[in-house]
């Protein structure tokens, strides 16, 4: 013979025969036709009574097909939640090994179900593909297991995953697959995964003493033990019925499903700990961030006073100091007797660099003069007093027009280094020449220098021994506004250029 046939094995069926048509001895004659290997013939036989066969059915029906569907269904379901779980989330191997075993779980039971011929497959080789669906099942059980106890046993894996593809191939090869021991095999090897899986998560979380793994264990011996009563049914096609797994599949598969869901929930606490936790952080980095920008805004407001009170005394030293320098230079070339009119002179232009100061230090707009000449013209007729009281002669050079104007505060900057340097030629060089030369270059900056024909100074010793509260505030205005300056000094007299980059308007 030849050909597919049924695979009702887990079917029960129940004939109603009626007898009270005929009286005496009633047969039924079955024809039973396939392999005269594995379990071919007709199973079990029960002759009763009507509602004593039908109760049979369905108990029977209730342990060998609905438990299994069920449990089926919800593997199938699970299966599919876990690896989506997996897909999101790659590093969380468990889930992926759990959906893997519900699928294959799912689609072995699929075939212990289905009873009519799969892809026009003989009986033996859909036997195979069972078999096999059941090692792969009993593969991932194990990995399972070890991942959910937090174990990673790479040669251990890898022997296992060898006998599993070793028994799988060697199944389907010419040699064997007319053999009823091949199918044993294969349910031998699965079992053996699957006990020794129980066995090490039921040791593992006796070591552990977490609660979800010491729950695990109860299942697993849930599981073991129905392991260890089913092992044989697969060798019996007709105990089925006897099988405890269609019982307590459903039961099993939500507990794992809760396991699972328990485990969910708690990465969902760990997360939401630390949100709370990172809260907790961020508002006390913002405390300590607000401390920290008020302790910094107390010192910015300090070091703002003390600069304006610099900026000051260095506007006081190069403006006022200045002009009285020039008076007490004035006061001591003249007749020992000075005129009401140039004392009152003299406090005058004390009282306009006063004031001058002031105005500068409290408007909040200066203008640019129009000209180099309209911004050296106070200057000038303020040198030219005294060093014509002096004997001093002096030469101007200045530009008429800008080339490229400056800010007014480059104007003002500017202005204040050549009061100082104005002083400090009165007061130590002892010249008896002065020139200054005004000019702007094509590329912008600013030139002016005061050459003189004194006695001279060390410059480097000077800046070194940090004297001279004139040199400091020159050197401070210039790097404010963006400039530098440049002393040459020797004993035939000094040279003193200030330097400022203009910028494009």
């Amino acid at each position: 013979m030849s050909g597919t046939y049924s695979r009702s094995g887990n079917r029960p069926r129940w004939w109603s025969v009626d007898t009270s048509q005929r009286a005496g001895t009633h047969t039924v004659w079955v024809r039973v036709a396939g392999y005269g290997v594995g379990t071919s013939g007709l199973g079990y036989v029960n002759v009763n009574s009507h509602d004593a066969i039908r109760d049979q059915h369905e108990f029977r029906e209730l342990r060998q097909r609905t438990g299994f569907m069920l449990t089926a269904a919800m593997s199938a379901t699970l299966g599919c939640i876990a690896l989506m779980v997996w897909l999101w989330r790659r590093t969380e191997r468990t889930y992926l090994w759990f959906g893997l075993m519900q699928l294959l779980w799912m689609v072995y039971l699929a075939g212990l179900l289905h009873s009519e011929p799969l892809w026009g497959l003989n009986n033996l080789l859909q036997s195979l593909l069972s078999a096999s669906c059941f090692v792969l099942y009993a593969q991932s059980f194990w990995m399972f297991s070890l991942r959910y106890m937090h174990l990673h046993w790479p040669r251990l894996e890898k022997f296992t995953w060898g006998m599993t593809a070793l028994v799988t191939v060697c199944a389907f090869l010419p040699a064997f697959n007319h053999s009823q021991t091949v199918i044993n095999i294969f349910f031998g090897w699965g079992s053996v995964l699957v006990n020794v899986s129980c066995v090490l998560v039921i040791v593992r979380s006796l070591q552990t003493r977490q609660s979800n793994h010491l729950w695990m264990a109860c299942c697993w011996i849930v599981i073991l033990i129905i392991a260890l009563h089913d092992v044989t049914v697969p060798h019996n096609v007709w105990d089925y019925d006897q099988a405890w797994s269609a019982l307590f599949g459903p039961i099993t598969t939500l507990f794992l499903a809760g396991l699972m869901g328990w485990q969910v929930a708690a990465h969902m606490r760990r997360i939401d700990s630390f949100n709370v936790e990172l809260q907790q952080r961020v508002h006390q980095a913002r405390e300590e961030l607000s401390k920290v920008l008020a302790q910094q805004h107390a010192q910015e407001l300090v070091h703002a006073k003390l600069q304006e009170r610099v900026h000051l005394a260095h506007d006081l030293h190069d403006g006022l100091g200045g002009s009285l320098v020039r008076s007490l230079a004035l006061v001591e070339q003249a007749e020992p007797q000075l005129a009401k009119d140039r004392v009152l002179s003299m406090l005058k232009v004390l009282r306009d660099d006063l004031r001058q100061l002031i105005d500068v230090g409290s408007s909040r707009e200066i203008t640019v003069p129009e000209s180099p000449v309209m911004w050296f013209a106070p200057l000038r007729y303020r040198f030219t007093m005294i060093l014509d009281e002096l004997g001093i002669s002096a030469s101007w050079r200045v530009e008429n027009d800008w080339k490229r104007p400056p800010t007014a505060l480059q104007c003002m900057a500017m202005a204040r280094v050549l009061e100082e340097a104005f002083s400090n030629v009165l007061k130590h060089s002892q010249t008896k020449t002065l020139a200054l030369e005004c000019t702007q270059s094509n590329d912008g900056d600013w030139h002016v220098t005061l050459q003189d024909d004194g006695v001279g100074f060390d410059v480097p010793a000077v800046q070194s021994a940090g004297m001279g509260v004139g040199m400091q505030s020159m050197q401070s205005r210039m790097r404010r506004v963006g400039g530098h300056l440049h002393i040459l000094s020797s004993r035939k007299g000094t040279c003193l250029q200030a330097i400022i980059p203009v910028p494009l308007p």
